[in-house]
């Protein structure tokens, strides 16, 4: 039997931050509220730097292709769904 794993990148746009720290506390909130909701990795891959923007990766895994691509998706609607978040782009790929 084969293990499937996934993989998104998303960027998100955080229009109501103003400084670095408070970004890290949305994301830290974010990022805490898909690992206990889907139980996946979750880390920032990019625009570390910059205040409005930041680029997540998330990863899961399962015996079952399906699961895996609903779970992504259904965390890319978790952060659709956040007030104060918009999700500019993302993409899903399945090993």
């Amino acid at each position: 039997m084969a293990y499937i794993v996934g993989i998104l990148r998303v960027r998100i746009r955080i229009p109501l931050c103003h400084s670095l720290k408070e970004k890290r506390g949305v994301l830290r909130g974010l990022e805490n509220h898909m690992r206990k909701k889907f139980n996946v990795s979750v880390a920032e891959i990019g625009d570390q730097d910059y205040w409005h923007s930041a680029e997540l990766g998330v990863a899961t895994g399962s015996t079952d292709r399906d699961i895996v691509d609903q779970t992504l998706h259904k965390v890319v609607g978790l952060i659709e769904r956040e007030g104060d978040l918009q999700v500019v782009d993302f993409e899903v790929e399945i090993l």
